[in-house]
């Protein structure tokens, strides 16, 4: 599966490495690996994500991902668009005390997890979710 990561804000250099990683562990623990598919990871800024999540679900605010399933067709393999907040990332990593690439890595494969079917509506959701993004997490980012 091809992965393509396009770093759209400049306030922040990004490395790209990891969040492929997890992105390919995400595709792999899921059974989602195909070759016919294709992953674009932007990464923006707050104001940037925010127009996007207004536009396109209705809220008015940033957030830390949205994810977009851009296939025509159910057989042309995932064709996806993740979209990551690095301010977002940023502030989390400081409030949570962990890396900025552990909260890119997390957002990036919280955006697979929405793509293969996953919700986090209710708490029964986020916590399955969670529970899946930490077991991937801890293949790809052992020592966090």
């Amino acid at each position: 599966m091809k992965i393509t990561v396009k770093n759209f804000q400049k306030q922040t250099k990004v490395v790209s490495v990891p969040v492929k990683k997890a992105v390919n562990a995400a595709l792999s623990a899921l059974g989602l690996h195909s070759p016919a598919g294709q992953i674009s990871i932007y990464f923006v800024g707050d104001k940037m994500i925010k127009a996007l999540n207004s536009r396109y679900l209705g809220h008015n605010r940033a957030t830390d991902v949205l994810a977009f399933d851009v296939r025509r067709a159910p057989n042309d393999g995932l064709l996806a668009d993740i979209v990551i907040s690095v301010d977002t990332a940023k502030r989390n990593a400081r409030i949570f005390s962990t890396s900025l690439s552990h909260e890119l890595c997390l957002y990036a494969v919280h955006g697979i997890l929405h793509l293969s079917g996953y919700d986090d509506k209710t708490a029964a959701q986020r916590k399955r979710m969670q529970k899946k993004s930490e077991t991937i997490l801890k293949a790809v980012l052992p020592d966090e």
